[in-house]
């Protein structure tokens, strides 16, 4: 993985990542502040050696050796003194001194001394709860330790006093300032360890995710389209309910592109179209594309060959309302004893919609033996035949690996598009699926990976997607007519206007039927009262509103979006 594909993962997981971040945080502060605050004191002890003595004790006659002499002994010295600083020698008068409740070994463990190098400087550090406490008993330390020091050395056979000398420099002073815990240090360890967690969860599911997410996991097969994910596309399922520039529109345009040039010939020209299961979109896919390749003047039918779950009037209920089903279907010319009367009837039992080059063969009435029925003489026949009245065929198949129907279906056409959902179909079953139809002698034409995850790409310009190996496509559909307002923007120029209205402050009234005033919002009613103004600005703004309200109705009617 390069920093780049990192980066993508740490922007698909950032909801993850801050959310155990924020806990690894507020673990780090609530631990932080159930430990006891801790003070410390120090107080610095200067160890010498009386002027005119050596080692031995005795006097050498030459001062500037003797200085050296004594300041080595007592360097040597400083060293083993700051170990035993905490001893039981020390540390019981300091208890019976200031009357501490603590045991010695307790009182031992907040008692600490160190020595720099090539000094004679002694720093006894005590760490207590109390910072006044803290300070006396390092003052209390530091004098009984040379108590301490003198009856070490009476040990020998030297005078103790005439070789070393134990002086308190710097007496300790209370430090209101806690040396323990360290708040900083800890929130960065919960924060930092927060982090790190989510991000080797999120390495864990990348790695353990083995769905279809882009066209390298396809392997060989081609990858005809790409459809992002519309929160809207249950309620608008079709893309004449949509701009002309909307996002989804514009797939289907691409989509329609890659299976012309697969239908490369006239006699080429019937596509089934598939999914490994039900639920990614195979049915819209179907009408969708049918439309689009209507839009581009091509006499297109759709055969509803799912017997089984047939979707397609449900889909078509919601774009228009006057859609009346055909009383003949696919399954009753399935049943037809004579050939010869199907081409007679098909035409008439097809579903011709409006101002369009579409129509539609419903599944009819649902049979018992719907793989029978797509399997027989009758089902090539209709191919044939409606193959040579129409430019291009679209079968809309039921799912590969739910039912054999997908694969006797397949035998008969010129191509097979699979329809998967991303990130969601697993790459088992998509193999399971190309090998299901390679089994029955069809090659996989392609691929149209839907209901992919949006992400605001940082270009300007056409319909773009990122390299395929940093996972999910990206989408930026900007380059549109500069006229055209989206819906957002036409509600933001109402709220502008309305905001003008209110600032020639306008004498509203509410029993004028029709008036501008009933159509207003409750809350922008406020505040206006009878003043004065300019009829002409009055009038203006009117029209203005009155223009904005009508385009955002139709637009609210027509469930179109531009984006």
């Amino acid at each position: 993985m390069d920093f780049e594909e990192l980066l993508l993962l740490v922007r698909r997981r950032l909801a993850l990542i801050l959310i155990l971040g924020t806990l690894g945080l507020a673990f780090a502060v609530y631990q932080t502040s159930k430990i006891t605050p801790l003070f410390q004191a120090t107080a610095t002890i200067f160890v010498s050696t009386p002027p005119g003595v050596n080692e031995l004790g005795q006097s050498s006659g030459n001062k500037l050796g003797e200085l050296n002499t004594g300041s080595s002994f007592t360097q040597a010295r400083v060293k083993s003194y700051a170990t035993i600083i905490n001893n039981p020698a020390t540390l019981k008068p300091v208890i019976e001194e200031l009357e501490l409740t603590y045991e010695i070994e307790e009182l031992a463990t907040q008692v600490s001394a160190n020595a720099p190098a090539d000094t004679v400087l002694i720093y006894v550090k005590v760490i207590n709860p109390d910072p006044a406490l803290a300070a006396k008993i390092a003052n209390s330390v530091a004098f009984h330790f040379s108590a301490t020091v003198l009856k070490l050395e009476l040990n020998s056979s030297l005078d103790p006093t005439k070789i070393i000398k134990l002086s308190t420099v710097q007496k300790a002073i209370p430090d209101y300032v806690p040396v323990s815990p360290r708040k900083n240090f800890n929130y960065f360890v919960g924060l930092f360890l927060g982090l790190m967690l989510s991000l080797l969860i999120s390495l864990a599911l990348r790695y353990l995710d083995k769905s279809i997410k882009s066209e390298s996991d396809l392997g060989a097969t081609p990858l005809l389209g790409v459809a992002a994910f519309d929160p809207e596309a249950e309620s608008l399922p079709v893309i004449t309910q949509l701009s002309t520039y909307a996002v989804r529109t514009e797939a289907f345009r691409l989509l329609r592109t890659n299976v012309l040039h697969a239908l490369d010939s006239k006699d080429r020209n019937c596509i089934a179209v598939s999914s490994c299961f039900s639920g990614e979109g195979k049915t819209t896919t179907s009408l969708n594309l049918g439309h689009s390749l209507a839009q581009a003047g091509f006499r297109v039918l759709i055969i509803e060959a799912d017997m089984r779950r047939p979707g397609l009037f449900k889909y078509l209920q919601k774009s228009d309302s006057e859609i009346n089903l055909p009383k003949d279907g696919l399954a009753n010319f399935l049943v037809e004893d004579k050939i010869s009367s199907i081409k007679k009837k098909l035409t008439a039992s097809t579903l011709k919609l409006k101002d369009s080059h579409l129509e539609i063969l419903f599944s009819g009435k649902i049979p018992n033996n719907p793989a029978e029925l797509l399997g027989s003489e009758n089902f090539v026949e209709i191919i044939e035949i409606t193959k040579a009245l129409y430019d291009y065929v679209i079968i809309d198949t039921p799912p590969v690996l739910a039912v054999a129907d997908a694969s006797i279906v397949s035998r008969v056409t010129d191509e097979v598009l699979l329809v998967m959902h991303a990130g969601i179909t697993s790459k088992r079953n998509f193999e399971a699926a190309r090998e299901s139809l390679l089994g029955v002698g069809v090659a996989l034409t392609g691929v149209l990976l839907n209901k992919i995850p949006k992400y605001k790409a940082g270009e300007r310009y056409g319909y773009t997607y990122s390299d395929p190996k940093m996972g999910y496509y990206r989408y930026s559909y900007d380059y549109r007519p500069k006229e055209v307002n989206s819906r957002s923007e036409k509600q933001a120029k109402l709220s502008i206007t309305l905001k003008k209205l209110k600032g020639v402050r306008k004498l509203w009234k509410p029993e004028a039927i029709g008036s501008i005033w009933n159509r207003m919002p409750p809350g922008l009613k406020i505040g206006f009262k009878s003043r004065g103004s300019s009829l002409k600005k009055e009038t203006e703004a009117e029209s203005e509103f009155e223009k904005l309200l009508a385009e955002i109705k139709k637009d609210k009617s027509s469930k179109s979006r531009n984006r």
